[in-house]
């Protein structure tokens, strides 16, 4: 890539989504690379970007998450789950070479040695255009065979392993409630099973992302339109406290399984909703129950889940819906409806 030439990207501009000719990414730097994207995969977060810029940036301000804010009068590419090419290295790396299929954990280190979170920035790229630089410590090589495209699922994986094994640290045997099964909960149901989790029952109105999550460990599920999952919980026969992840990301709903957990459980919420919430703590303080929350994930969590997609086990290539950059717009309004799609995964060189 030369200075001065320009790729095309899907860009917030002034809270709209647009895809447009930009100025392609910095050279890199001292142990940096830049990698031509080859898959993106969209986010609940992107989603929130789009739909509530204010609430989310205004909540990401307040948890201090300095890494995540940017300048919102100017130009930002999305994108922070992406998978790529490395096409140039900059001095002294060492771990990949050119020609390096790599997935990207979306960090640079500016000039100034500030890092900067790609997808949250509105100087460094992210991977919703057709290249990005990247520091060489945030790559994970991809394994033999393994699509870039099946890749994007690895941060939903990692988010959903983190929160039932490093937050819940759910015990053998536990049953467990799904609230949810986008790709962050069908990431949480592939752990309780490698968790050895008792019996999961997951809520989902999505009829695709229903059966997705039959076929990935859960043995009971529920429309949430039509059916509580505490009558589906009852009729399994289990008593006593429920460990529950809420994924969804749906308004009311914390407030709501305070009211309905059995006592003694725990709720972790996995989902990032914008807007204040109002809670019972009392409720929560009568029923002896554990209220965490979880965002996470290590190098070495990408590490392992990286090998883990690249098994094959489990198969998550049948749910992702590969599209150009032209059809970025109309995928972010067809996620705010999920009955088509699982998980998107934009292929940037594509039109």
């Amino acid at each position: 890539m030369k200075e001065g030439e320009t790729m095309r990207a899907a860009v917030l501009r002034s809270g709209e989504l647009v895809v447009d000719e930009i100025p392609e990414p910095p050279p890199p730097r001292l142990n940096q690379v830049v990698v031509e994207v080859l898959a993106n995969g969209i986010c609940g977060t992107d989603l929130h970007l789009t739909t509530d810029l204010d609430g989310w940036y205004e909540a990401t301000e307040r948890a201090g998450d300095v890494i995540k804010l940017f300048d919102r009068s100017r130009d930002t590419v999305l994108g922070h789950e992406f998978a790529g090419r490395v096409v140039e290295a900059g001095p002294a790396v060492t771990r990949v070479a050119v020609g390096d299929l790599v997935y990207c954990m979306p960090m640079a280190t500016d000039a100034e040695g500030d890092l900067k979170c790609l997808g949250f920035s509105d100087s460094y790229p992210g991977g919703l255009g057709q290249g990005a630089t990247v520091d060489e410590f945030a790559l994970i090589p991809l394994p033999a065979g393994l699509d870039p495209a099946v890749a994007t699922f690895m941060d939903s994986m990692i988010v959903g392993e983190y929160a039932v094994v490093d937050r819940a640290r759910l015990p053998a045997g536990a049953p467990a409630v799904l609230i949810g099964t986008g790709p962050v909960g069908l990431g949480a149901i592939t752990a309780l099973t490698r968790a050895g989790a008792g019996v999961i029952v997951a809520a989902e109105p999505s009829a695709p992302r229903a059966e997705a999550a039959r076929t990935l460990g859960a043995d009971v599920v529920v429309d949430s339109r039509t059916t509580s999952w505490v009558e589906a919980w009852r009729e399994t026969g289990i008593s006593g406290p429920a460990y529950v992840f809420e994924t969804s990301g749906a308004r009311g709903m914390l407030p709501a399984l305070i009211d309905e957990v059995p006592p003694g459980s725990t709720i972790v919420s996995v989902a990032s909703g914008t807007q204040d919430e109002p809670l019972r703590p009392s409720i929560a303080v009568k029923k002896d129950l554990s209220l965490l929350f979880s965002m996470g994930g290590s190098l070495d969590h990408y590490s392992r889940m990286a090998a883990l997609l690249g098994s094959g086990e489990p198969d998550l290539s049948g749910y992702v819906t590969r599209i150009g950059l032209d059809g970025v717009g109309e995928a972010f309004e067809a996620l705010q409806q999920p009955d088509r799609h699982i998980k998107v995964a934009v292929l940037p060189q594509q039109a």
